[in-house]
């Protein structure tokens, strides 16, 4: 089948100085006991953040900022089969999750802008890949920190043409250490208990993007047979180091 296409606008900043803020919080005491769980176990979650954009230089370079933080105590339900039934048990898997935006709009003359845009992503998560008939001893922590740095140049032609060239780069990084160092063990071909050190443990991945792209937009006549038109290129470099 055919690729998708996924198109986002972000918020830019105005010759005024706005902001937001926002906070999500799930405590213990607002949970019961699940029917599957062998006790009430710990869980919370704190989801909170905010935005801020205003000029630097009225009518000519605005900012625009925004953050996230997401931390949750969680657990997943460890129920092994068979013979292993007893091992039974309910395993905390906390994460916490960093998101930040920045950009910054210039306008360098009447007909042409120059944005900057720059998104992180820190994430980290204890007992990854844990639970079902999984044990501890075979999950694995989750180091995760991605990012990407973009310039947009918009140059205004004429009435009927634009055109825009970007430059991006972005790096995907993750690291994920077993939890054990000892064999790994399946039993019952895996399907009742697995435990030991995961065979897709102690790997790394860092991944880089970097890309040219540059596109004409035309229009063409006027009223009921007016053609837009779209011409352009790009050159893209990617490179993946996978450690496993």
């Amino acid at each position: 089948s055919a690729g998708g296409a996924l198109s986002i606008v972000t918020k830019t900043g105005t010759n005024d100085l706005h902001g937001s803020a926002f906070g999500f919080f799930r405590d213990n005491a607002l949970r019961a006991k699940s029917e599957l769980e062998q006790k009430k176990n710990e869980y919370s979650r704190q989801q909170y953040g905010g935005t801020i954009g205003g000029p630097i230089t009225k009518d000519r370079v605005h900012f625009f900022g925004s953050f996230e933080q997401v931390s949750e105590n969680s657990f997943v339900l460890f129920r092994p089969g068979g013979a292993y039934a007893s091992k039974a048990a309910d395993l905390k898997v906390p994460f916490d999750q960093s998101l930040f935006y920045a950009g910054l709009d210039t306008r360098m003359r009447d007909n042409q802008n120059l944005r900057f845009k720059f998104v992180y992503e820190r994430f980290r998560q204890e007992n990854f890949r844990v639970g079902a008939v999984v044990d501890e001893t075979a999950g694995m922590k989750l180091d995760r920190d991605n990012y990407n740095l973009s310039a947009t140049h918009a140059w205004t032609l004429g009435n009927s043409s634009l055109n825009q060239l970007a430059i991006q780069f972005g790096r995907r990084a993750f690291d994920e250490p077993n939890n054990s160092q000892s064999i790994a063990e399946y039993f019952s071909s895996g399907t009742t208990l697995q435990t030991g050190a995961n065979i897709v443990g102690d790997q790394n991945d860092t991944g880089d993007v970097f890309e040219i792209r540059d596109t004409f937009y035309m229009r063409v006549g006027s009223g009921t047979w007016a053609q837009d038109l779209k011409f352009g290129g790009a050159w893209q470099y990617v490179r993946d180091d996978w450690n496993f």
